[in-house]
């Protein structure tokens, strides 16, 4: 698989840093063309401090990247053919769940600040190796 080096040189493809006021209350969703993970519920909405990271890679492990058992909500464009699974465990083990919609709670599925792995898939394809960086 191609390697995909996350940079923000790299299209845009990442968005990390913590959200101010603005940007966490009047987000605007059709800026991002990429499954997007949020540090809290609801999109950092109600807690603005939190981080983001818009991933349009795939087969990704969080826990060398401060990412493990954090994330709470997920945004995916939706009409793009965006597939999110995520994972309880690394290397893609443990419990799972895989959707094709935005998820504001993840404690609604009870898998709330537990992820540790990820996939994304775009109209059923795997999108290429992550390198965080």
């Amino acid at each position: 698989m191609k390697n995909v080096v996350l940079a923000l040189a790299l299209l845009g493809t990442l968005a990390f840093a913590p959200a101010n006021d603005s940007e966490a209350i009047d987000i605007d969703m059709s800026l991002y063309n990429s499954p997007v993970i949020y540090q809290h519920a609801a999109f950092n909405r109600n807690d603005p401090g939190g981080a983001q990271v818009s991933i349009a890679c795939t087969e990704f492990n969080f826990d060398n990247v401060g990412w493990n058992d954090t994330i709470s909500s997920i945004y995916i464009p939706s009409g793009q053919g965006w597939v999110v699974e995520i994972f309880e465990a690394s290397h893609f083990e443990g419990r799972s769940y895989r959707t094709s919609s935005s998820i504001v709670n993840l404690e609604k599925i009870r898998f709330n600040d537990i992820v540790s792995s990820i996939k994304i898939y775009k109209r059923g394809v795997l999108q290429g190796d992550c390198i965080w960086r």
